[in-house]
């Protein structure tokens, strides 16, 4: 937008130019340096001036609209500015909510004893320990209705967004510490790409169930705190990651099926971009380093 604010001052200043070359005109005959009569130099002295007169009108007329809408574009970005909101804030009760009754205490113990916390980001979909413990029936009962379900963990450090993925199904996450996750809506998702702009922040407290919809996507969560990693229970319907089915696809959804129950949206930036993910995100990778 820049450019059109110095195409629009470029545009006056050759307004001024070809006033001035027709006073320059007048000046010329006055003193016998140009051949022409007195009255065909003020004609086209008038000529030129008009000429110049309409050029800066529209010079300064495109200066103005370029303007407008650099101001406008900056508070679009300050309104898009990512900011970290919380799983309690009216906002994320159209990305998912708060469970609450669940005596998680056991559940958190045995998560932080039978995972490890890697440097980068791991996700293990399922684990016999997490699963024999009586949390998990209930679970099993009370949050999905029955339905058979895994539970495992997605650990590490991380402050990108990187991809978003989503299910037929909601995700439950429950943190060992503090952590944030990068949402967006299904229906943000415009003739198959997604501005990344429309992506959120929301901070989960460690030690408080939250439920992400089916129409939420989401990925790997990120650290709370510099330098922190995180813990993260990650409860799903069993076989949610597995192997990803044989398809034909039938369609652009079926392309970004990446694995069982998961369809991936990559950002160019991402290494599953460069693993073959289709890349349906465009705008910066959001990054929280910064807020945290």
């Amino acid at each position: 937008m820049k450019d059109g604010i110095t195409r629009s001052s470029l545009i006056v200043i050759v307004g001024c130019y070809l006033c001035y070359l027709g006073y320059q005109m007048i000046g010329d005959t006055k003193s016998g340096a140009s051949s022409m009569s007195m009255t065909t130099t003020i004609i086209l002295c008038s000529l030129m001036c008009l000429a110049g007169l309409a050029v800066i009108i529209y010079g300064v007329i495109s200066y103005k609209k370029a303007w407008i809408k650099q101001k406008q574009n900056f508070n679009t970005e300050e309104d898009n500015k990512l900011t970290i909101q919380s799983v309690y804030d009216k906002e994320f009760a159209s990305y998912g909510h708060v469970i609450e009754g669940y005596d998680v205490k056991e559940l958190l113990d045995t998560l932080d004893k039978v995972s490890s916390l890697p440097e980068g980001v791991e996700y293990i979909p399922s684990n016999d320990t997490l699963e024999s413990l009586p949390i998990a029936k209930t679970l099993c009962v009370n949050e999905y209705g029955g339905m058979p379900i895994q539970l495992g963990w997605c650990n590490g450090h991380n402050t990108k967004m990187n991809c978003l993925e989503y299910h037929r199904d909601s995700e439950v996450n429950l943190g060992t510490e503090d952590f944030i996750l990068l949402l967006a809506k299904l229906d943000d998702v415009k003739d198959g790409r997604l501005d990344s702009s429309c992506v959120k922040a929301f901070l989960c407290p460690k030690g408080v169930p939250v439920e992400v919809f089916a129409t939420t996507l989401h990925y790997a969560p990120c650290s709370a705190k510099k330098g922190q990693g995180f813990k993260v229970l990650v409860v799903l319907p069993r076989g949610t990651n597995g192997p990803k089915p044989d398809i034909t696809p039938l369609n652009d959804e079926d392309k970004m099926l990446r694995a069982c129950n998961k369809w991936l949206l990559a950002h160019p930036d991402s290494s599953e971009a460069s693993d073959g993910a289709v890349v349906c995100i465009d705008g910066v990778n959001p990054d929280i380093a910064d807020l945290i």
